[in-house]
């Protein structure tokens, strides 16, 4: 059975209010999970950006990274995994006080390894910021 949004945001609390880098997406919000798929959104805060005012391209990756797993962990096996690849194409800055829209779902779902890929953009006009992919090992 597929995690529901209630169940994937309960997921999420336990995550970013433990001590860990994850504090820095305390803003981040659960808006639709499906099976293999989860939607996010987050506002561009000072604390995520760059000398440019721009949201920083650390924080861009960690968005993808965070938000895939997220996808992966909607389905029936529920299972982080570990990164073994991530790729990110950068295509256009997100500014401050934007809101930003994070889609992303499992591609492929393997008996070892997970394909996963993402999508940021900006909500006000779904302008594409960055996209990637991520391929996760499942420990078995």
């Amino acid at each position: 059975m597929a995690a529901s949004v209630a169940g994937i945001q309960r997921l999420w609390n336990t995550i970013r209010d433990g001590r860990s880098f994850f504090n820095v997406m305390n803003g981040l919000r659960i808006v639709s999970v499906s099976s293999g798929k989860c939607r996010c959104e987050i506002d561009v805060t000072e604390e995520l950006t760059n000398r440019a005012g721009a949201l920083h391209g650390g924080m861009t990756a960690t968005l993808v990274d965070t938000i895939t797993t997220l996808a992966l962990m909607t389905g029936d096996d529920p299972t982080p995994g570990v990164s073994v690849d991530m790729s990110l194409s950068y295509m256009r800055s997100a500014k401050l006080n934007e809101t930003l829209v994070i889609d992303a779902e499992v591609v492929k779902l393997g008996k070892s390894l997970a394909f996963t890929k993402a999508t940021i953009m900006r909500k006000y006009d779904e302008a594409i910021i960055a996209s990637g992919s991520h391929t996760k090992h499942l420990g078995k």
